[in-house]
């Protein structure tokens, strides 16, 4: 019985047949979701704000006005939460 299991399993294989719909993976649903996302998060990096950071061009007064705000936005959020 062995030796005839093993014969049958010389033509076998766990890889799909080449063109088969089988062969495509599916994206898992945080693929898809990267995927779906890119031309957002390409228009949220590609803001000059954050070029500038990058580059270590910013101008440092614009830069103390960014921290300024984001103190004056947490202080609000903390006040909201207690």
């Amino acid at each position: 019985m062995a030796t005839i299991l093993a014969r049958l399993g010389q033509n076998c294989t766990t890889q799909p047949a080449a063109g088969s719909p089988a062969g495509k993976r599916m994206a898992s649903f945080s693929e898809q979701l990267k995927n779906e996302s890119e031309p957002i998060w390409q228009r949220i990096f590609d803001r000059p704000f954050l070029k500038e950071i990058k580059e270590g061009t910013l101008p440092e007064e614009t830069f103390r006005f960014y921290l300024l705000q984001d103190y004056l936005y947490l202080g609000g959020w903390t006040y909201c939460g207690g």
